[in-house]
């Protein structure tokens, strides 16, 4: 009887000791990311499409089909079309532009379409928290910029562990409400960060935005099914952050959602 007690003790030890480092392991994650929250630094936007230049593309006009077909065909008579790309240090490294998706899917696009049929704005706010976002004046430009389709990438994997998901869910329906007044024409799509490795309450935030984005009517973009199972995660990431064939997983799947 006593050595049954002692194997059911040690048991119980064992996994409350489990527990307790699995934990320890994610709030040190939080910790880092909050960490280099403190340090951010003033980006540079917004990035037009002089400066995503890309070498080689066709200026042959090659039939597409979903948004950027239908933006197309609605502006028919223009020259070009306008997509501005509004986000977080996900989008890539700010000072060096031609690493993220948005360069790899303007690349890819611009292929199809032609060099000429198409400007690309990125507006990457770097590290900047929700509520650093909502007292700047980075909508300015997204207003600016006047899409004729705009994606937006919350910043909820920059809030994580520093913002609670209220305050970004208010900031979020500000942005919303005023690029919807300011921008009435432009085909407004909300997609999330990058998934992490090991994530919890991160999840639960992500899931919190989607519902919300979906209950004002806007599109979701989840392209989240397209990254690996998480056990090869870590093979796509760098520091939390999408490396080169995390915005490849990232830039193929908007180019299919977008013209297709």
């Amino acid at each position: 009887m006593k050595l049954k007690n002692i194997i059911l003790i040690s048991t119980v030890i064992i996994c409350i000791g489990i527990l307790g480092f699995s934990h320890y392991q994610y709030n040190q994650k939080l910790k880092s990311i909050a960490e280099e929250a403190q340090h951010f630094v003033q980006p540079t936007y917004p990035q037009t499409s002089a400066d995503i230049e890309e070498e080689g593309t066709s200026s042959e006009k090659v039939a597409v089909s979903g948004l950027i077909g239908k933006t197309l065909k609605d502006t028919e008579d223009e020259e070009t079309i306008s997509m501005t790309i509004f986000g977080s240090v996900s989008l890539g490294n700010p000072e060096n532009s031609d690493t993220g998706w948005p360069y790899l899917l303007s690349t890819d696009i611009k292929e199809q379409i032609g060099e000429e049929k198409l400007k690309t704005t990125v507006i990457n706010v770097n590290r900047a928290s929700s509520l650093d976002v909502y007292n700047g004046d980075y909508l300015s430009a997204v207003i600016d910029s006047q899409p004729d389709i705009l994606i937006i990438e919350p910043f909820i994997l920059n809030d994580n562990g520093i913002v609670r998901i209220e305050d970004t869910l208010f900031v979020l329906e500000h942005i919303l409400t005023i690029v919807s007044k300011e921008l009435e024409d432009t085909e407004i799509l909300i997609t999330p960060p990058n998934p992490v490795e090991g994530a919890v309450f991160y999840i639960s935030q992500v899931e919190a935005v989607e519902e919300f984005v979906q209950s004002k009517g806007y599109s979701f973009v989840d392209h989240w099914n397209a990254w690996p199972d998480e056990s090869d995660l870590p093979d796509y990431l760098d520091n939390n952050r999408p490396n080169g064939d995390g915005h490849q997983v990232w830039a193929d799947f908007m180019y299919d959602y977008l013209t297709k």
